[in-house]
């Protein structure tokens, strides 16, 4: 299961990363957590549902435009339920 995990991870991250104005480093990185979310709206019976993962590695930014949106406005589609945030510090 943490072979898929990783291979997920690095599936969703890969092509937002060249959008976003960065890159991986040659260390990759890896996914250290895993969690499915289910909740629901009030008033509405349907189940609403998402994933999230924990990412950690080294970047390197090729774009500095795009790297500062990507920071300040998070990255993906689940910024509603606190999703899509970087914590970025100097290697």
């Amino acid at each position: 299961m943490p072979e898929l995990i990783q291979k997920a991870g690095e599936k969703w991250l890969m092509p937002r990363a060249e959008k976003q104005g960065f890159e991986i480093a040659e260390q990759g990185f890896m996914v250290e957590s895993y969690d499915q979310h289910r909740s629901s709206k009030r008033g509405n019976n349907k189940p609403i549902s998402h994933s999230s993962m924990d990412l950690a590695g080294v970047l390197r930014v090729t774009d500095v435009e795009p790297f500062t949106d990507c920071l300040l406005n998070g990255i993906g589609p689940a910024k509603a339920f606190g999703c899509g945030l970087m914590l970025v510090r100097r290697v």
